[in-house]
């Protein structure tokens, strides 16, 4: 899907430099030929906005540079088109994609363009580079803010079961979700429509499993851990089962898409959604102070503690034909300039990973507040895929199929388990 176009021809002059300062409002021919670069990027609302102002602002300041958005998908489809573009070189001349493990999946050393020594990277933070590089090279600029991953809650909704303070254990959350639906709220959004969707009762709780066994992700990588034998990592499978034998989700879960998911928790018609954080931005703005956010419970009521996200990165594909045009929108994307449109434009979501960024304005949404004091506390940890190159790509289709009863939970670990290790393989690590 192409968000914009841009008419391409011939401007057809008369005669005369008179004629050319019309057509090019003063402009030299030398300085009016122009570069369009592609960018390929999500395909929801706020995103879609986030590229019209970023596209608006980098153009009025880089005249010559034409900047054409083409859409994708999020989930696996995404992952396979993005695989399918670059193994066979028709990758668009930028694009943001996964930083992390699921880059390791798309061979960085063969497919993209090393940024390692632009000079924007001293304006990045050290704590970033590692999700974005492979073999010493660093591969991307950093592409949204950090984020947490775990469960946003509608306060009214709350209030109307008479649930007055957030679960500190998954017991107490499974109690507030039945409490919820004794009230006629649908106590947890499911949108499996968006499989990728699906992932965040798993993921989510990377810092309960990391709290149990401090060596779970080296010993994952490994190969010498496995979720279907792992009493704490196999419990994130087993949230999405027990909530879906419990009758917490929505009726239309199977169906129901992110946009739906966002929608409900902010309405109040459904009380909880386990999401990321960026979704905050998708909050209207008569809702973001009923909308707080919460980590995942585990087990242990005092020790109630963060997964976070790195953001995505920025990459420029090797099969670019405009290499100085993206370099010039890359840096453009890591630059204050373009976190301040990014804030004008869908609101402060959480802290950028560039040193020089826009300020936390006033009076933010409650839950990037949430956000806030879960990450001051200092109990957080990275997910999963920032520690360990290995995520299967089919873990979405699988946890629908444990969220939405086709296969146990115990089933569904042990196909993530098998699911692995081809790109285990795939990458070479000793022990597969």
């Amino acid at each position: 899907m192409r968000l914009m176009s841009l008419k391409r021809g011939t401007l057809t002059i008369a005669a005369g430099a008179s004629a050319l300062a019309i057509a090019f409002g003063g402009v030299t021919p030398a300085d009016a030929a122009t570069t369009t670069i592609t960018w390929l990027s999500d395909n929801s609302p706020s995103a879609i906005k986030q590229q019209q102002a970023l596209v608006k602002v980098f153009q009025k300041a880089n005249p010559t540079i034409k900047v054409v958005v083409h859409t994708r998908p999020g989930g696996a489809e995404a992952d396979n088109l993005v695989k399918t573009k670059l193994a066979t070189g028709t990758m668009e001349d930028v694009f943001n994609y996964n930083s992390g493990a699921l880059l390791s999946a798309i061979n960085p050393a063969k497919t993209l363009v090393d940024l390692t020594k632009e000079k924007w990277q001293k304006n990045v933070y050290s704590s970033f580079k590692p999700a974005v590089t492979i073999g010493g090279k660093v591969y991307g600029a950093p592409w949204g803010t950090a984020m947490g991953g775990g469960i946003y809650y509608n306060t009214k909704a709350f209030d109307k079961a008479g649930i007055s303070s957030t679960p500190k254990t998954w017991a107490e959350l499974i109690a507030d979700g039945k409490k919820l639906k004794a009230a006629g709220i649908d106590a947890i959004c499911g949108t499996f429509g968006d499989s990728w969707t699906s992932q965040l009762f798993l993921l989510a709780d990377f810092y309960n499993v990391n709290a149990a066994d401090k060596n779970f992700a080296k010993n994952y990588t490994n190969n010498k851990a496995k979720y279907a034998t792992h009493p704490a990592a196999l419990a994130g499978f087993q949230h999405l089962e027990e909530v879906y034998k419990a009758g917490l989700y929505n009726a239309d879960a199977s169906t129901a898409k992110y946009n739906d998911g966002v929608a409900r928790v902010a309405s109040g018609k459904c009380a909880m959604y386990p999401m990321l954080t960026f979704a905050t931005s998708g909050i209207p703005a008569e809702n973001l102070q009923d909308v707080g956010f919460m980590a995942q419970p585990g087990t242990n009521a005092k020790n109630v503690g963060l997964t976070t996200w790195m953001p995505s990165g920025f990459y420029i594909p090797k099969s670019t034909k405009k290499l100085a045009a993206a370099k010039k929108f890359v840096a453009f994307i890591a630059s204050k300039k373009a976190t301040d449109t990014l804030v004008k434009t869908t609101g402060y979501e959480g802290p950028y990973m560039t040193k020089d960024q826009s300020a936390a304005p006033a009076g933010i949404p409650k839950a990037t507040a949430d956000l806030a004091a879960l990450i001051k506390s200092g109990k957080t940890v990275p997910a999963l895929e920032f520690i360990s190159p290995i995520k299967g790509p089919n873990l979405p289709n699988l946890c629908v199929q444990v969220a939405t009863g086709q296969v146990s939970a115990k089933d569904g670990a042990a196909l993530y388990d098998q699911d692995v290790v081809a790109q285990a393989q795939q990458l070479g690590l000793k022990g597969w």
